[in-house]
């Protein structure tokens, strides 16, 4: 099954309707390092948005681009 194509607006949009909102996040490190976290998305900027981290002492927060969601390298899910 052919994934659907996301636009640079679509990826916008869906961090826009999520902003301080709790979230589930999974980054993709490469060679199948995947890293999930609980946050929240506390600012977004025309180029990146940040996401406060919950319930981790190693990392606070997490700084991502939209490119990063387009290529399936970060995933964002409402909780």
């Amino acid at each position: 099954m052919i994934k659907r194509c996301k636009t640079l607006q679509d990826a916008k949009n869906e961090v826009y309707t999520l902003i301080q909102k709790p979230i589930k996040i999974a980054v993709n490190r490469g060679r199948n390092k995947i890293e999930k976290y609980d946050g929240e998305i506390v600012t977004a900027h025309s180029n990146i948005f940040i996401v406060k981290v919950q319930n981790n002492p190693l990392v606070t927060s997490l700084c991502c681009s939209y490119k990063e969601i387009i290529c399936g390298e970060v995933k964002i899910k409402a909780i």
